[in-house]
Order: structure tokens, then sequence, then C-alpha cells
């Protein structure tokens, strides 16, 4: 992924709430510039003699207020600091003010080890940045990144405080998502027909003594000591189109010699229903959900 238009607008960002400092700084694989000259200096505001650099370092520390940046990685084919597999478990002999992970964590096969990792890199009062893939991305990497991790592990229970989760468009350069904290028991689920990123901020407020991280909707159904079915409608038996197609079906309707069989009909409405969910009726449905939140980028940035 690299340092794209979301992620240096997301830096921008995490730079403005941290008072103009990323400090000493950890990159989570050595991160590439994949945009161009031109676009980076529309979004830093950069000198008419600015040119970029094949990797971030001179950036963050010239214009995103970093002293230091280290990088870690599994090879050095990129010239990575540090070298070390993330699915192992790390001893940090050395701990960080920012932590930013673009588009990495997604590439570990035991990604539970690689959060692990990096809230050991993270020092106690630092931040953890990610961006990563959360929708439409399969094949990208082993995972895709959902908000119920960040929000079940970067939770004040664990440390961990001011956590933030956007949810960003790649087809739209204007707009990101603030997704809210799952509440009793519901989930913050999220469907588009679209690719979106996830993106996390975070501060650790301590060391935790142990890190529990379980699904926050059985979490709370376990304490209430009842079954989890959320986003599901309730059953109404009298009402309801669906309900009253499938009962007309099964009475043996014929059309061209073959009966409509209760097996066509669910094949019949679970592609209408995906159809409306995913495709040309209804090609981006994040402003209407309830879990998300719709923010211009530069009014969060300031950009009059």
């Amino acid at each position: 992924m690299g340092l794209d238009r979301h992620g240096v607008n997301f830096l921008k960002y995490v730079v403005q709430k941290n008072k103009g400092k990323l400090g000493h700084v950890a990159t989570i694989g050595r991160q590439g510039i994949p945009i161009s000259t031109a676009v980076m200096k529309r979004l830093l505001d950069l000198p008419s003699d600015y040119r970029n650099a094949e990797y971030c370092e001179e950036l963050l520390c010239k214009y995103l207020g970093a002293e230091s940046v280290e990088s870690f990685d599994l090879s050095d084919y990129e010239g990575a600091t540090h070298i070390f597999d993330f699915n192992q478990k790390m001893t940090a002999t050395k701990k960080y003010d920012s932590v930013i992970e673009l588009g990495t964590i997604e590439h570990v096969f035991d990604v539970a080890q690689a959060f692990r990792n990096i809230s050991e890199l993270c020092k106690v009062g630092g931040r953890v940045v990610h961006v990563s893939p959360a929708n439409n991305a399969c094949g990208d990497g082993f995972w895709q990144i959902s908000p119920e991790v960040c929000f079940s592990l970067y939770s004040e229970k664990n440390g961990w405080h001011d956590t933030e989760v956007f949810i960003a468009d790649l087809n739209d350069n204007n707009h990101w998502y603030r997704v809210k904290m799952p509440e009793n028991g519901g989930r913050a689920s999220i469907c588009s027909s679209v690719p979106l990123y996830l993106m996390c901020y975070t501060t650790k407020g301590k060391v935790p003594e142990y890190q529990e991280v379980q699904q926050s909707d059985y979490v709370h159904a376990w304490s209430m000591n009842k079954s989890v079915l959320p986003d599901v409608p309730p059953t109404d038996k009298g009402k309801g189109l669906k309900r009253k197609i499938k009962d007309y079906l099964k009475k043996r309707v014929y059309v061209d010699g073959c009966v409509v069989t209760e097996f066509l009909f669910y094949n019949i409405y679970e592609r209408l229903r995906i159809f409306s969910l995913y495709g040309f009726l209804r090609p981006n449905n994040l402003s209407r959900n309830k879990n998300l939140i719709k923010l211009k980028i530069r009014n969060l940035l300031g950009v009059c």
C-alpha cells in the first residue's frame, strides 16, 4: 500500500492531534510512495522544488514531524532497518513514539502476533497508526481488517485510549466515515461495492498485564446470558413479502411445466438481495450505514 493519498491525509490528521510531532517512528514494512510528486505537493503544501523519494523516511522527517524513522521487514530487499519476522514473538529493545503500519499486517499469517508486536514496539504515551484493507481486497493478502479488531484490541481495558476508527472509500478522495464503537451487543457491520481502507489511531496508556481480545457483541451476550443474532430482523410468519411468496410457492406453482420449488425461490431471493446490497442499484451504501458518520476530510484537517 505505502504512503498513498489516504495514508498521507491520515498521517496529517495524526500529526495535528499530536501538536505537529510524530517523534521517533517505526514503520512496519519499509513504506514507499505510490502517488505522484504533484499530488504529494498539493496534499502537504510542499515547496516547488520538492520531489518524491522512493521511500517515506525523508518525507516523514522533513514535513510530518518525525525525529527519526526506522523500518521493520522480513527481508532486506527494500533496505529495511531491522529484519524481523512478525509471525514470531518480539521483545523490543527500543520503543517508539509512533508505530505506523500502512498495508503490511494483512500479509502476516499470524496476524494476532503481528498486532502484539506492534503493541510491543510502542512506548507508553506513544501512538499506533493503521491503514489497512477492510473490504473488497480479496487476494491482496491473507486478511482484511475489521473495525471490531481495533475496538476490541485497543480498548481501555487493554491499556489504550482515544482509539478512533475510520473507513475510507478508495473511490472517494473527499470523505471519510468515522466508525461508531459497537454498543449493547451491536456490530459495526459495513458492506460496500467498492474497496475500503480501515484507518485506526490509538494511544498507549499503560502496559497491560494481559491483552484480552474478544468480539464485543459476544461478550455482551455472554454477560446477558443470551444468544447472538445481530442484524437479523425477527421472523413474523404472518407478514412480509418474503413470507407471502414462500407460502405461495409451497402450493406447487407451475411455470412452463416445471415446479417452482422453495429452493428456486431462495435462489432468486438471495440473488436479488445481494444485488440490491452490492450491485448497481446501490453502488455505495456507506452514507446510509447507521454505524458510520460521514465526514469531509478537509474539515477534519482544518483546510479552508
